[in-house]
């Protein structure tokens, strides 16, 4: 049987994240706008996906643009401060005090999650299956659009950066996520430290309800943070849309492997927890492929790939949380066109049946 290559369902984009300040620090200040880790582009590839990068800092008809080519987007995390107040409560905090490092507001990522969230729920509310799935950050982003306001977000009572099993509610395998999955997957989530955190914001289970999320919103996981403190989110779904998150990085736990800092997730690094994470790759990029858009042609497609950039190599610096990394310009964008992709493999381009 022959293949088309231009199937559907296997084209995700990643959205970037306003550039790093540890990464700056050795490849320049200034020089480069935004970022992605290469463990994000392994991740979706190890299930079968094939990655278009989404740039930030652009107008609505960008994303619109693009988000009728991909089948899917993932929002990933990244250490960003919304506005002048969360950076001046980081300034405040016992973390700040003892580091001593400035904080910094750059926040394209921010304006292009909304547009994006966006465009992914109104395709959904007219019959259109546009799965969106948010990490860390990216979920956070999530949950504030949906509330509509940045308060649905808190500053943890101490920050987290520790790998630890799930903590599932009880009705988690009514999920889509957990629906007709072996009983045993979900035992060896709550025992396995797989759950790779790395973060000082969350969304308190508390917040959901405050601002009525939990009526379109399914809680899967949460997490303590502290004796007196509520619960925040670690995993969820949307209850009608294919659209999910986690506070938590599936993608550090096979792709993260840090040597040169001390690896606070070194305990995923198991061939059991690398299993565990990918479940969530593979949900993501199944529901992706029940989505019918499609690049026009061979040679639009090899224009998007993130293929067409080198990565560098940033984990010999002991600043670096990722081993490596895309850097991007302000002014990046697709090429023209890439050369020797001339040959027609099947022609037409239709939809599948």
């Amino acid at each position: 049987m022959q293949v088309n290559p231009m199937e559907r369902g296997r084209y995700i984009g990643i959205m970037c994240m306003d550039m790093a300040k540890c990464l700056e620090k050795h490849l320049g200040t200034g020089m480069w706008h935004s970022y992605l880790p290469v463990s994000y582009v392994k991740q979706l590839e190890s299930a079968g996906a094939v990655v278009i990068p989404i740039w930030i800092g652009r107008d609505r008809d960008y994303y619109e643009g693009i988000m009728n080519l991909v089948n899917g987007v993932l929002l990933p995390g990244g250490a960003v401060f919304l506005d002048e107040d969360e950076t001046k409560e980081f300034k405040e905090s016992k973390e700040f005090k003892e580091s001593k490092e400035q904080p910094r507001l750059t926040n394209d990522c921010v304006a292009a999650a909304q547009h994006i969230y966006e465009i992914a729920m109104r395709k959904n509310a007219a019959g259109e299956h546009f799965p969106l799935w948010g990490t860390c950050l990216g979920f956070q982003l999530m949950m504030i659009n949906a509330a509509r306001t940045k308060e649905v977000r808190t500053m943890c009572r101490k920050p987290r950066f520790e790998a630890l099993p799930l903590q599932l509610t009880h009705d988690f395998a009514e999920s889509q996520m957990f629906k007709g999955q072996p009983a045993e997957l979900a035992q060896q989530m709550t025992r396995e430290p797989f759950a790779c955190h790395q973060h000082r914001y969350g969304i308190p289970e508390t917040q959901l309800r405050r601002f009525k999320l939990h009526e379109d919103w399914h809680v899967l996981a949460t997490r303590d943070d502290e004796e007196d403190a509520p619960r925040f989110v670690t995993l969820i779904e949307h209850r009608k849309y294919p659209i999910a998150g986690a506070q938590f990085h599936p993608e550090k736990v096979a792709h993260e492997l840090l040597f040169a800092k001390p690896d606070t997730c070194q305990a995923s690094h198991t061939s059991s927890c690398i299993k565990l994470a990918q479940h969530f790759a593979d949900f993501f990029v199944n529901a992706c492929r029940r989505n019918a858009n499609r690049f026009a042609s061979p040679e639009q497609l090899a224009c998007h790939m993130i293929c067409n950039w080198k990565p560098v190599f940033c984990g010999k610096f002991a600043s670096s949380h990722w081993v490596e990394c895309y850097v991007f310009e302000q002014d990046v964008d697709y090429p023209k066109e890439v050369a020797n992709v001339t040959e027609k493999v099947q022609q037409p381009l239709a939809a599948s049946k």
